[in-house]
Parts: C-alpha cells; sequence; structure tokens
C-alpha cells in the first residue's frame, strides 16, 4: 500500500495540494515585522485580525493566507509538538503560534492547571510557556543570523507574558467570545516559503514514527519507521512481539514519509473523491483520473462530482481497461478500506444483454432500469435497508459503509435492518465499488429481504413501501440466485401473473388449487380480504403477522377461521368470489412449507384482490 500512494501522492502539483487549505475556526492575528533606526527589529503596532468559521463559504485574501500558513506551520500530532507535556500550543513553527482559547484566563484548561498549581503540582500557564515553545522552534532557523531569527525573536517578546498577549488581544474586541474550541492564532507577515523552509526541517525530524531506528544508507537517505497510520509499541507491552527476532517490521524512505504526510492531509481536507481509485499500471489512466480530481477540487464540495461521477467518465474512455487499481476508503481522514480491483464492471446485464429491471408485479410501486451498479446503489439500496445504509438527501446521497452506526440511526431503532447493515454492508460495498459479484449470494439476498420485508410488516410500514421491495425481490432474484433455489425453483417474475389468472379462474369458473404455491397465494388474497373488514383506526399491515408465523398448512387455516369468525357479520351473504376462494384454501390437502412459501403469501396479499376485478360482463 505504502508504494502505491508514495507514488499516486508525487504525481500531485504543488498547488494541488493546497487545494481545499481553510484556516482553523476562531480568530486569525496577522502581525508585521520593523526594523527600527538601530536595526533591531521590533513588532508593528499595526495587527490584521479576522475571526472565521467553517460555516463561512468565502474566504479573502487574509484568511487564504492564513490558512496557507497554518499549513506550513501545523504540527504532525500533539504527540509531536513543541509544547509537551501540556500539548495546548498546536503551532511548530518560529513564526506562528496557535493555542485554544480554553487555554487564556476564563478557559476550561486554564481554571483546570490554575487548580493544579494551588494543589501543589508543578503546573505552568501557557503565558509562562510561551517563551520556551519559541526556544525549541527557533532551532528549525538554519542561521541564526539572519533577519528571520531576529523577526522570530522580536515576535517572541511580543507574545510571552500575559500583559503583552492580552494587550494584544485585547485590540481586536473578539476573543473573549470565542468558544473554548475556537483557535486563536498569531502569525508573522513573511512569504511562505520561509514557513515552509522551518517546517521542511520540522518534518525531517518528526516524520518517522521514532528516530531511535533510524538509519543512513550512505546515499543521503534516511530510513526509519513509517508513521502512516502506524503506532510504535516499545511502551505498550502486550503489544510487543515477545518472540521475534526483529525489533521493527521494516523501514520507509524519508520521501516515502513526506508523501504519505501529504497524502493524509489531503485526505483530511476532503478535495479527494471517497473512495480513492489509486491507478498503478496503467499511466495514462492515472493521469486522467488526476486531471479530473484537480477539476472538480477547484469546484465547491456540492456540485464536485463523486466517485460516481469520475468512474463514469472514465469508463466512456477506457470501457475495456478499467481496472487494475487500487481502492481507498477513508472516514475523517481514517483509512477503513484499502483494496486491489482488478478489473470495475459497470453495467448491470441480463443475458439477453438489457439492463436489470424491476418489474410492477404488485399493486403499488413503481417499474425500474437498472443500467449500471450507481444505480442500483441509489434506487435500490434506499429502499431495501430502509435508508440505513444509503440515504438520499436534498443535498445528494449519504452512504455510511465504513462510517460509524448506530441502532437509533437504522430506521428508528430498527434492530433487524440495523444487523442487516452491519452483516452485509462490506459485501454491498464490494459488490458496487470491487464488482464483487459474489458477495451478495441467493441466501444472502434473501435474507436482506426477507428479514427486512417481516420486520416492515410487524412495524406497520406503508403499503407501498413492503410493495416496492416485493417488486425488487421478486424482479432481481434470479441475477443473485440464477437458480431460483430462494423460490424452490420458481421465477417469481414469471409466475406472479400466472398465478393472478389461477386465482381469477377460481373465484370466477370454480377451478382448483393444484400446487402449493396457488395454495398460499390465495391465502394471500383471502387473508387481505378479511383483515380489510377490521373497523380499527389506524389499522396497517401489522395484523398480517400473525399468519407469516404459521409454518404449515393446517395452522394458516385454523387462523383463516378464526379471524373469518370474528369479521364475518361484516361480510355480506352471496360474495361468490370470495367464498369460492375461501372454500378452496380451507379445503385444500396437499403440502405446503410455508416457511419456503412466505415470499407467495405475501405476493397473494399485496397483489390487486381478483375479489373486486371487474369482469367483462359486468360493466
Amino acid at each position: 500500500m505504502i508504494r502505491e500512494l508514495v507514488e499516486f501522492t508525487e504525481q500531485l502539483d504543488v498547488v494541488f495540494k493546497q487545494t481545499g487549505l481553510r484556516p482553523k475556526d476562531g480568530l486569525h492575528l496577522v502581525l508585521t515585522a520593523v526594523k527600527d533606526e538601530e536595526g533591531t527589529y521590533r513588532i508593528s503596532e499595526e495587527i490584521e485580525w479576522r475571526t472565521y468559521s467553517r460555516k463561512e463559504d468565502e474566504m479573502e485574501k487574509l484568511l487564504k493566507n492564513c490558512a496557507a500558513w497554518t499549513k506550513a506551520g501545523w504540527m504532525i500530532g500533539t504527540n509531536k509538538c513543541m509544547d509537551l507535556p501540556q500539548k495546548a500550543i498546536h503551532s511548530v513553527s518560529p513564526y506562528c503560534l496557535a493555542f485554544k482559547r480554553s487555554a487564556l484566563e476564563g478557559g476550561a484548561a486554564h481554571r483546570k492547571i490554575k487548580a493544579a498549581i494551588n494543589a501543589g503540582k508543578k503546573k505552568e500557564q501557557l503565558y509562562n510557556r510561551i517563551a520556551t515553545y519559541f526556544g525549541h522552534t527557533q532551532q528549525y532557523i538554519t542561521d541564526q543570523e539572519t533577519d528571520h531569527y531576529q523577526i522570530s525573536v522580536a515576535f517572541c517578546l511580543a507574545l510571552n507574558t500575559s500583559e503583552k498577549l492580552h494587550q494584544l488581544l485585547s485590540r481586536t474586541g473578539a476573543w473573549e467570545a470565542l468558544s473554548d474550541d475556537s483557535y486563536i492564532i498569531f502569525y508573522l507577515d513573511l512569504p511562505l516559503e520561509v514557513y515552509r523552509s522551518a517546517h521542511n526541517l520540522y518534518l525531517q525530524n518528526k516524520l518517522f514514527n521514532t528516530s531511535d531506528f533510524n538509519e543512513d544508507d550512505g546515499h543521503g537517505n534516511t530510513w526509519g519507521t513509517s508513521d502512516f497510520f502506524n503506532s510504535f509499541d516499545s511502551k505498550k507491552p502486550f503489544l510487543l512481539h515477545r518472540t521475534a527476532t526483529f525489533q521493527i517490521p521494516g523501514r520507509i524512505k524519508a520521501h516515502e514519509a513526506r508523501q504519505l504526510y501529504e497524502f493524509g492531509d489531503l485526505l483530511t481536507r476532503k478535495i479527494l473523491p471517497n473512495p480513492v481509485p489509486v491507478f498503478i499500471l496503467q499511466e495514462e489512466l492515472l493521469e486522467q483520473a488526476i486531471t479530473i480530481f484537480k477539476r472538480e477540487a477547484l469546484l465547491d464540495a456540492s456540485v464536485r462530482k463523486s466517485y460516481a461521477g469520475i468512474i463514469e467518465e472514465l469508463y466512456d474512455k477506457h470501457p475495456e481497461d478499467l481496472g487494475n487499481y487500487y481502492l481507498l476508503y477513508y472516514v475523517k481522514g481514517i483509512i477503513r478500506d484499502f483494496d486491489f480491483v482488478n478489473r470495475f464492471r459497470y453495467y448491470l446485464r441480463a443475458p439477453d444483454g438489457s439492463p436489470w429491471r424491476v418489474q410492477q408485479l404488485i399493486k403499488f410501486g413503481e417499474a425500474l432500469s437498472i443500467d449500471h451498479v450507481f444505480e442500483f446503489q441509489r434506487q435500490i439500496l434506499p429502499v431495501i435497508l430502509n435508508n440505513s445504509l444509503v440515504r438520499l438527501t436534498q443535498k445528494g446521497m449519504v452512504v455510511k459503509y465504513f462510517e460509524d452506526i448506530e441502532p437509533k440511526h437504522c430506521d428508528d431503532n430498527n434492530a433487524v435492518i440495523y444487523g442487516l447493515v452491519r452483516k452485509y454492508r462490506q459485501a454491498i460495498y464490494d459488490f458496487i465499488y470491487k464488482s464483487r459479484r459474489s458477495g451478495l449470494t441467493a441466501a444472502a439476498f434473501r435474507d436482506i429481504m426477507s428479514s427486512g420485508i417481516r420486520s416492515d410488516i410487524s412495524r406497520g410500514k406503508t403499503p407501498f413501501h413492503i410493495c416496492q421491495k416485493l417488486n425488487i425481490w421478486f424482479s432481481l432474484n434470479g441475477y443473485f440466485d440464477p437458480d431460483h433455489s430462494n423460490f424452490n425453483g420458481i421465477n417469481m417474475s414469471e409466475t406472479i401473473p400466472q398465478l393472478m389468472e389461477k386465482m381469477r379462474q377460481v373465484a370466477n369458473a370454480g377451478a382448483h388449487f393444484e400446487t402449493p404455491e396457488a395454495f398460499a397465494f390465495g391465502a394471500g388474497q383471502v387473508i387481505y380480504f378479511l383483515l380489510r373488514q377490521s373497523k380499527t383506526e389506524n389499522k396497517t399491515h401489522a395484523l398480517l403477522e400473525p399468519f407469516t408465523q404459521k409454518t404449515n398448512p393446517d395452522m394458516l387455516k385454523q387462523e383463516i377461521a378464526r379471524v373469518f369468525d370474528r369479521y364475518k357479520q361484516e361480510i355480506s351473504f352471496g360474495q361468490g368470489r370470495f367464498e369460492r376462494l375461501m372454500r378452496e384454501v380451507l379445503g385444500y390437502s396437499g403440502p405446503a412449507d410455508l416457511r419456503k412459501l412466505f415470499p407467495v403469501l405475501l405476493a397473494g396479499y399485496f397483489s390487486e384482490p381478483v375479489i373486486f376485478e371487474q369482469r367483462p360482463n359486468d360493466q
């Protein structure tokens, strides 16, 4: 993985690596150094300052400069800051001082340290640590005879006491209103290259996990332990390899460590698509992908192309050879999945070459054409998993393939849907993004559809929602289950129209049930008619649940007879169609495994009831 990410990052130019930079939320103060008649530098009385919130869309030039200075003066992590062990100062530059409002008088961190001091502990407030901070960071100025060193000294002298610091802050009139988590950052107005020069020296010493295992190869290259999503276990005895003959698994070069650091920084800015395709074997594809990344990164996030849009653009140009790339999925800058895609299959096709189709087999729902995997993601997944894995909003599409997910966010504490999402989201992600069709097996598809529909019935979901799930299940099952083993070898998309015709023959002409499927479908028709007689206010299809729990025909017929006895006074005499269907259902004596016939029972229940159909000679 390291080699591929290094090669990818090397292809990105400096301009792209600066794209999407934003200042920290809080107060930004820019100071200027002036030289007096004696040749000594001091900080000018004039201050430029701005407050910034992430909610703001526009940034003026000063804030853009602050964002660039921040990147060129920021720590790798708090364990590598210049304010150990307190870790309150997060800048690492001799030309910048950054801390949170919490560290100043009135803030939570300030109160905590004050209480520790009063308890006799050796603690120092931020004000007393500023001079030490600059002492550490000024080592990154290579020549201490230069003007830049003298300017940094003047900068320190202007900030190194509480009185001086608060005097500068009071001139803004804005710092006291900041929240504890807001940053206060002082900058020196110097060229960006000056900041970068010092920051490069900081990174040389800090990019490796630890300097204890650094080695020089004699060619000017330093090798050390990677710090890229990698912790060092020397102080964690239970994580150490007790029987290993080596102390570390391997080393990387300083240049590679720098590229990985840059890549990690890009992930936190969210200017790359998610997931990120990292092409390694096809230079033309790599160049085209990076060109698209650069173009889209300059756009507002609301109109920026998603991964799907980028892949579609690449697929149009390379329909035959889009593959041989790594796919990286990240959440809040943390890599959650990294895998190789041998070949990407964009289109979803039936054996005859036509797109996948969802037919309107049940009385509600709608017909859909599913041309490619991203239409499957957009049109099918929100329905079958109740907007818990993929959700469409006014701002776009929200996915939860690797994000943290809680039951309360799954269809309002739906434990069944939560379990299905946790169980199958990796397989679904692989199906869509990696073209691994084998992960979504016939059993998996049945579990998702059957368990989800049972849950929807018990929770009283709307008929349209349940019917659309049934349409999807019956129409798409053959693509996941070519033998139709989920339905005892029956192709439901072909069988439902046949069963509807059979119900008409039974209801209108006195034909008889000849198959278990006809019995189950007819039972569903009868159950719907009976439950329709209920006078309960706000009745839902949860009334169907007792019938779906029966496992053999006799138990089902007993439940139907019981419900008929409850509503018989509501049924007028002479309901010929109902009477004929009811007679066939209660008189059926053939075999039937209702656990396997559950989908057929639902199909009968949610299909148009033939009892209410008008025959041509009735009109």
